[in-house]
């Protein structure tokens, strides 16, 4: 015995005290792309908060990046692109492991150079 969405959700409102009228789609008034348009504003801020810059170093960026593909992706699974979704999710994982591989701290360590070699100087100035 096969259900459909709608029965099954009319048993459950019915369970816990809902009226039958709620779960048809038909009372439902909402716009995807709205809806869409408030994930990202704010999964934006989320992610603008999640960005910090230092001195010499800016971090916070590929976590910022990766919660905003993944809200994207949740979007998409949301409207029902599976398949999509999946493609994606695996290009944004290689993307991310490759990213570890490639990476290299050479800003960091610069700036903690010159760092080092104007306090020297400055420690020269200073006899």
């Amino acid at each position: 015995m096969a259900m459909d969405y709608e029965s099954v959700s009319k048993q459950i409102l019915d369970k816990v005290g809902g009226s039958k009228n709620i779960a048809s789609a038909e009372h439902i008034n909402g716009d995807p792309g709205r809806i869409a348009a408030q994930v990202v504003t704010g999964i934006g801020f989320i992610g603008a908060g999640l960005i910090i810059k230092n001195k010499y170093d800016v971090s916070g960026l590929t976590t910022a990046a990766s919660i905003f593909a993944t809200s994207i992706i949740g979007i998409a699974v949301g409207v029902g692109l599976i398949w999509v979704s999946a493609l994606v999710t695996v290009i944004v994982i290689l993307v991310l492991a490759s990213s570890f591989l490639f990476h290299e701290n050479n800003s960091r360590q610069k700036a903690l150079e010159q760092e080092e070699k104007e306090n020297q100087e400055t420690s020269k100035d200073n006899k």
